[in-house]
């Protein structure tokens, strides 16, 4: 069974992308980034959208699915049946499904912190 690494030390990096533009990355210990949220147009938006995918993976609430080139995505959802982000296409159901169990260790003590 493939180990998953700790992640203890994962984060939610704020960055403004122009003068009307948020996103966040989660990013490893190793500052590689593996989710990015949607654009916001206020820094309060991205914080409580952040906040809520936050919880929603750590719920669970996701789904795999094939995209148009034939990859695997997981999606998560919020509570209210929402698709809140979608990720980058995998080769195969159990990379994809790998992926997010490194997503769900990386989440569980992020911190959200923003670029200066």
């Amino acid at each position: 069974m493939h180990r998953i690494e700790n992640q203890a030390n994962g984060k939610w990096v704020i960055v403004k992308e122009n003068a009307r533009l948020y996103f966040a990355n989660l990013l490893n210990d190793k500052n590689e980034v593996l989710l990015r949220s949607e654009n916001y147009t206020s820094l309060s938006g991205l914080k409580s959208g952040v906040d809520t995918l936050k919880n929603n993976i750590q719920a669970k609430n996701y789904a795999l699915a094939l995209n148009s080139e034939g990859k695997f995505v997981f999606k998560i959802f919020s509570t209210a049946n929402r698709i809140l982000c979608v990720s980058n296409g995998y080769e195969s159901r159990d990379l994809c499904e790998k992926a997010f169990e490194i997503i769900y260790e990386t989440n569980k003590n992020s911190i959200v912190t923003q670029l200066s």
